[in-house]
């Protein structure tokens, strides 16, 4: 018995040669005329395509004929549509794009908790107790331009950078970071490179108005094994690196180096108004392969607060490549030597 089989060409099904239904007397010349056809149909596909795009630009191809769907109407728009995607590559690449990170520090609001129906809730802390959950930034324009795209956001979690936001970077080299929930919040400044990292604690009991400094961010300050301190604190900090001693003001930043082969000591310590020092944070460093870290040290909230100076330690993925493992060589299998 003979298989019956189809196979398809274009939008046309045809039947193999030799095919032939008995029950069809004429499916041989059927089949032979649907061959020439799928046959003409490809020729024109692969030779007429600028007939093809005249006739769609004339609007005389008609959209669907003999079962066979026409493609005039969407090789138009596909046409169209790259015009579009090369024209925005084209912006892009005319525009220098800025990578910009939020940072918020600070303590969480005290919990509280109410019982209803004897199961114990947790109460949200009121909104001007924590900063912003979302951001929204005005998509940068050009001198003149109207506003014509939505604005951009950020989600912000106290304590955790936030994601890179890729923007194309405004000639002003300022953004405006906006609440979702009460406007306008902070005007912030742009490192002149090109990412920037903003860290923000608030400014008074409530996160309604906010103090920020602006660090650079970029592959420079990401690089593996740096250690970045940052005072936000309202005192002088003194930082004791192994047999390295530093003072930093309050809004100043440093970075240095780890080593990489050894563990490396490191005291942070406050200093009064009557000279004494005081320690909040100590540590020993290991070596950080595929990291770098940042220390940010901030006033801690309340009015009299045990230790008046906290640290924020984080651990992040450097940019650098992973290293590439060693390739083992098995022993070769040597034969015994012929006595």
């Amino acid at each position: 018995m003979m298989k019956k089989a189809l196979g398809k060409c274009g939008s046309t099904e045809v039947a193999p040669v030799g095919g032939v239904n008995d029950a069809h007397p004429r499916s041989g010349e059927m089949e032979l005329l649907q061959r020439n056809r799928c046959f003409r149909l490809h020729h024109r596909r692969l030779n007429g395509f600028p007939d093809m795009l005249r006739c769609c630009h004339k609007g005389t191809v008609p959209a669907a004929r003999n079962g066979r769907v026409c493609c005039g109407r969407m090789l138009r728009n596909s046409f169209i549509a790259f015009c579009s995607c090369l024209s925005g590559f084209a912006f892009s690449q005319d525009a220098p794009q800025h990578r910009l990170r939020v940072l918020a520090v600070g303590d969480q609001p005290p919990f509280k908790q109410e019982v209803r129906e004897g199961v114990r809730y947790e109460i949200a802390p009121p909104a001007d107790m924590v900063p912003p959950r979302t951001l929204l930034i005005p998509f940068p324009l050009k001198q003149g331009e109207e506003k014509q795209k939505q604005d951009m956001q950020l989600r912000l979690r106290l304590g955790q950078p936030s994601t890179p936001l890729v923007m194309p970077a405004p000639e002003t080299r300022r953004v405006a970071l906006n609440s979702d929930h009460s406007g306008k919040w902070l005007d912030i400044p742009l490192s002149t490179g090109d990412a920037s990292l903003a860290i923000v604690w608030r400014k008074g009991p409530k996160w309604t108005a906010a103090n920020t400094i602006i660090l650079p961010d970029g592959a420079a300050s990401r690089a593996e094994g740096n250690l970045h301190f940052s005072n936000v604190s309202a005192y002088p900090v003194g930082l004791e690196i192994e047999k390295e001693k530093i003072r930093l003001n309050p809004g100043m930043s440093y970075t240095r180096k780890l080593p990489s082969d050894r563990m490396t000591p490191l005291q942070v310590s406050y200093l009064l108004a009557d000279g004494t020092n005081r320690l909040c944070h100590s540590a020993a460093l290991e070596p950080c392969r595929g990291s770098y870290r940042r220390l940010v040290i901030y006033s801690a909230d309340g009015n009299r607060p045990r230790n008046p100076v906290k640290v924020l330690q984080l651990e992040e993925p450097s940019n650098a490549p992973e290293p590439t493992p060693t390739p083992v060589t098995a022993a070769a299998n040597v034969a015994p030597a012929s006595r």
